[in-house]
């Protein structure tokens, strides 16, 4: 089953989205002078790529609906339309954030919680790649990081916490392509 994001588009003001397969959908009404109509993703919200185009319609009155597949989906990752007029005026619509649950690349557990020395960390992984897994603070500082080459499907990793205060904590794990959604950790 593929991952589908719906997304309408109003003269790009506001984009609204919901996850329910990764092809992205949207209607477009009044297009006279639209040339290009882009999808990009990001990883960061910063940093945008184009994964794909579709030509506008010109002088098109009635509503037209255009869809792009993700071919390479991540597990967590930031979407918005592009769009260039003739006249090379370009617009963007707002940013929407997809985390998919059945990615092939995420945290799949983390046990045990609260811990004291040592947790250990599950995750999955799409193939052999090198994975980051980081530990942050409350306030988003980097308290812990270490770097394993998975493998694909299931991987496990020991973490020491010896050199961590009492608190809560976040952990993610991250790769060349994308950052996990982030797990709660409790120390003690």
């Amino acid at each position: 089953m593929k991952n589908t994001i719906f997304a309408t588009r109003n003269n790009f003001g506001r984009l609204l989205a919901f996850l329910l397969l990764t092809a992205i959908v949207w209607p477009a009404t009044g297009q006279i002078v639209i040339d290009d109509c882009m999808v990009e993703r990001s990883t960061d919200g910063i940093r945008w790529q184009e994964i794909g185009r579709k030509n506008g319609l010109t002088n098109s009155s009635v509503a037209v609906q255009y869809s792009l597949e993700d071919q390479s989906p991540l597990a967590r990752a930031y979407y918005r339309l592009r769009s260039v007029d003739f006249d090379g005026k370009e617009s963007r619509s707002n940013a929407i954030l997809v985390t998919r649950a059945d990615a092939r690349f995420g945290i799949t557990r983390l046990f045990p919680s609260p811990a004291q020395d040592q947790v250990t960390v599950q995750f999955q992984a799409a193939g052999e790649e090198s994975v980051n897994v980081r530990v942050l603070d409350s306030t988003g500082r980097l308290m812990l990081e270490q770097s394993t080459a998975a493998v694909p499907n299931m991987n496990e990793l020991p973490l020491s916490l010896s050199g961590l205060s009492t608190g809560v904590y976040t952990v993610m794990v991250s790769n060349g392509s994308g950052v996990s959604a982030p797990v709660r950790l409790v120390k003690w």
